[in-house]
C-alpha cells in the first residue's frame, strides 16, 4: 500500500467457503466451514498485508438448510432445496450450530459464504467480531477485505458496526493516494475494505476496482492463463492475479498442478512484465497444495529488490519522424548523461561500489538499457504492434528503455537517470537533456544524418559510467579513444550552450 518501506505480495487462498488472503506466516491458515477465526490464527507479520476476500449474502435458515438471496437486495427465494440432498442438510445444521440460531425462526440475516452458501455459511458480524479480536491481539497486522458482495452497502456497515471491526477501518478517501503500512498502524486503520459491485453511501467502503485491477478468471485449463487487464484499470495501485481452475466442483489436483512453485512464481513474474506491477495479492484455489507460501516470500524477495527511483524528463517534439531521430541520436548520449546524474552509491543502506546501483538492478527487467536504432516511426510501431500481437506486451508503454519516443505525450522520454536529491540538480539535467533534444531536431530538419556506432560500445560506456561516474573514463565514440568523462561532460555542455 502506498509508499511502504517493504512491499509484499500477499496470496488470496480459497476454501470450499470462503476465501482467504495471507503473506508471510509460516504455517498455512484457511477458512473451512466459514470459520473466520481459523483464517487469522498464525505468526506474527514483520511486513506486508493480510487479505480476505469474502462473498455476503442474505440468507435464512430453514429447515435445516440456508435460503439465500439470489436479488439485489431483496426478492429472497430458496436456493438449497432438499434433492440437493443430505450433505447439504447436514451443512446447513452445523451452520445453524455455530451461530446459534433456530432452524425455521426466519429471521433475515447477513452471511459470509463461498459457492451461494450451498454447503455452509458464517453470520457475517460473527465472522468479522473474529477478524476484530485478531487485529486486537497483532497490533502491527494490516488487512485488505474484498467482499464479493450480494448485501447492500448499509448492511455491510450494519455488520462490521454489530461486530466492532469498524473501529479499525481506515477511512480512504477516493482518488487520493494509498496510505503506507507505517501510516496505518500508527493510526490503528489496519483494515482496508472494498467492495466488487457497489461502495456507495458509506464513506469508508471502496469500490473494489477503483483501487485494483486484475487479470481474468475464468480458465478452464492452465494452457489459457494470461495477464490481460480484465476488471480495473491499468493506473489502479492494486494488482491481483486471479490463478485457479474454474470448475463446478474446485479440483485439488488442479491446484496442485498450478500452486506449484515454478509454474506460479513463471507467471506472477510474466505478468509482472506484461503489465509493469507486480501482484499485490495473488488469488488461488486450496492454498494448502503447491508452494503457494513460498512463492509469496519469493516474490517479496523481488518486490524488494524494486526499490529504485528514478529521474525521467520528457522533452515535447512535434512530428513522429523527428521524435525518431531524437531518440536515434540520444542513445549516444545515454552514457555521459547517466554519469552527470549517477547517485545511487549504496543499496539498502550498503556501499556498493557503483556509483549508480539503480543501472544493474534495473537491467534485470525486460525491454530496458539502450534501446535499439529505429529506421523510422513505422518501424517503431511494427516492433510494438508485433509484441503487442504475441500477447508479450499491453502496448509500448512496456518499453522501458533508456530513452523512447512517448507518442502518447507527443515526447521523447529520457530514462536513464538516478533521481536527484537537490532541486537544482534535478532542473540541470533536465535542461541539459531538452538542450540536447533541441539540438538534435535542428539537426532532423537541415537533414543531418546521424552517426553509427556498435551497440556494445554504447553499453561498455553505460556501465563505466554505472561505475565511475564522473570521476572515471568514457569512450569518445567519435574518435575512438578513452577521455575523462568530466571533460567530455564539459564540451557538451559548451556546445549546448547556444541552446
Amino acid at each position: 500500500l502506498g509508499d511502504i518501506d517493504e512491499r509484499a505480495a500477499a496470496v488470496i487462498a480459497p476454501s470450499r467457503i470462503a476465501l482467504g488472503v495471507f503473506v508471510g506466516q509460516d504455517r498455512a491458515l484457511r477458512l473451512e466451514n466459514g470459520a473466520a477465526d481459523d483464517v487469522l490464527r498464525g505468526d506474527q507479520l514483520e511486513f506486508g498485508v493480510r487479505a480476505l476476500l469474502i462473498d455476503t449474502w442474505y440468507g435464512v435458515l430453514d429447515g435445516g438448510s440456508v435460503r439465500t438471496d439470489l436479488g439485489p437486495y431483496d426478492d429472497e427465494r430458496a436456493l438449497v432445496v432438499d434433492e440437493l440432498g443430505e450433505e447439504v442438510v447436514a451443512a446447513g445444521e452445523r451452520v445453524g450450530g455455530r451461530i446459534g440460531v433456530g432452524a425455521s425462526d426466519g429471521k433475515r440475516r447477513t452471511f459470509l459464504c463461498h459457492g451461494l452458501c450451498e454447503l455452509g455459511a458464517t453470520d457475517l458480524p460473527t465472522a468479522l467480531a473474529d477478524i476484530r479480536e485478531f487485529l486486537e491481539d497483532n497490533p502491527r497486522e494490516v488487512l485488505i477485505i474484498l467482499i464479493q458482495d450480494a448485501i447492500s452497502p448499509r448492511d455491510t456497515e450494519g455488520a462490521f458496526e454489530e461486530s466492532g471491526l469498524i473501529d479499525f477501518v481506515y477511512p480512504h478517501t477516493p482518488g487520493a493516494k494509498l496510505p503506507t503500512l507505517r501510516e496505518m498502524i500508527r493510526r490503528d486503520e489496519r483494515v482496508l475494505v472494498m467492495a466488487e459491485e457497489d461502495a456507495s453511501g458509506v464513506d469508508w467502503y471502496q469500490q473494489g476496482f477503483e483501487l485494483t485491477q486484475e487479470t481474468p478468471f475464468k480458465f478452464q485449463s492452465p494452457e489459457e492463463f494470461s495477464c490481460k487487464l480484465n476488471r480495473g484499470e491499468r493506473s489502479s495501485p492494486l494488482f491481483l492475479l486471479n490463478h485457479w481452475i474454474e470448475k463446478a466442483t474446485p479440483s485439488p489436483s488442479d491446484a496442485a498442478e498450478v500452486n506449484a512453485f515454478d509454474f506460479l512464481l513463471e507467471r506472477a513474474r510474466r505478468c509482472e512484465k506484461q503489465r509493469g506491477k507486480l501482484p499485490n495479492l495473488v488469488a488461488v484455489n486450496f492454498y494448502d497444495r503447491g508452494e503457494v507460501l513460498e512463492v509469496v516470500d519469493e516474490l517479496r524477495f523481488v518486490a524488494r529488490q524494486e526499490l529504485l527511483f528514478g529521474l525521467h524528463v520528457h522533452v515535447g517534439i512535434d512530428d513522429p519522424e523527428k521524435a525518431i531521430h531524437v531518440a536515434n541520436g540520444m542513445r549516444v548520449h545515454l552514457p555521459i548523461v547517466l554519469a552527470l546524474s549517477t547517485n545511487s552509491p549504496f543499496w539498502r543502506g550498503v556501499p556498493t561500489g557503483l556509483m549508480s546501483t539503480r543501472t544493474p538492478i534495473f537491467k534485470s527487467f525486460p525491454r530496458v538499457g539502450i534501446p535499439p536504432r529505429y529506421e523510422s516511426w513505422d518501424d517503431f510501431q511494427s516492433r510494438v504492434e508485433f509484441m503487442v500481437e504475441a500477447n508479450v506486451v499491453d502496448d509500448y508503454t512496456y518499453f522501458w528503455w533508456d530513452v523512447r519516443p512517448h507518442p502518447n505525450l507527443g515526447t521523447v522520454e529520457t530514462r536513464i537517470c538516478d533521481a536527484q536529491t537537490r532541486l537544482e540538480h534535478t532542473m540541470a539535467i533536465a535542461a541539459l537533456i531538452q538542450a540536447m533534444c533541441k539540438e538534435l531536431a535542428e539537426h532532423y530538419e537541415a537533414g543531418y544524418e546521424l552517426s553509427t556506432y556498435p551497440q556494445e560500445m554504447l553499453e561498455e560506456n553505460k556501465w563505466l559510467a554505472a561505475r565511475h561516474g564522473l570521476e572515471g573514463e568514457l569512450v569518445d565514440l567519435p574518435r575512438s579513444s578513452r577521455v575523462a568523462a568530466v571533460d567530455l561532460a564539459r564540451r557538451l555542455v559548451e556546445r549546448l550552450r547556444p541552446h
